[in-house]
């Protein structure tokens, strides 16, 4: 992680391989990724799973240390990979067809993660997927989103 400039780790990152399970990707998303991981478009160094951002839900104050701790960890939003190449990360949202939750996702991640981790240069938004809703296209290329659809694009 040296090569990227941050002010919070990410922990230790894995190698792009194919791995028999991811942590916490669904099902359907599981080949989607593997697919990715095997495609000549795999570009990334390192990756880690399953990154959390954003708020914890609210509690009541006086909840005890062990509560706060368990709604700390499973009530933040999780990011299915952030991926790394070269100097730059990119938040990554895997999906079998690539649509308007998954812009909205990835947007929505992208601006928490770049947040929380003070990164130069920020990090991108990318979207992994087997299929590409063909509406999404010019408004991905606007806001600077890389979408991934290996079997191509929708009608």
């Amino acid at each position: 992680m040296s090569e990227v400039m941050t002010d919070r780790s990410l922990g230790p990152g894995e190698k792009p391989v194919v791995r028999a399970k991811y942590a916490h990707m669904l099902p359907e998303d599981h080949a989607t990724w593997t697919a990715f991981l095997e495609s000549e478009q795999n570009i990334l160094d390192e990756v880690w799973y399953d990154v959390h951002v954003g708020a914890p839900m609210d509690i009541p104050k006086d909840s005890p240390n062990y509560m706060k701790a368990v709604v700390e960890g499973v009530s933040r939003k999780r990011i299915d990979v952030v991926g790394r190449k070269g100097y730059r990360l990119f938040i990554i949202e895997v999906k079998p067809f690539a649509n308007m939750t998954a812009i909205g996702q990835v947007v929505t991640y992208a601006k928490l993660f770049n947040k929380e981790f003070t990164i130069f240069p920020t990090a991108a938004a990318m979207i992994v997927a087997t299929r590409c809703d063909r509406d999404i296209l010019d408004i991905a290329e606007s806001m600077n989103i890389k979408i991934v659809a290996l079997e191509g694009v929708t009608l």
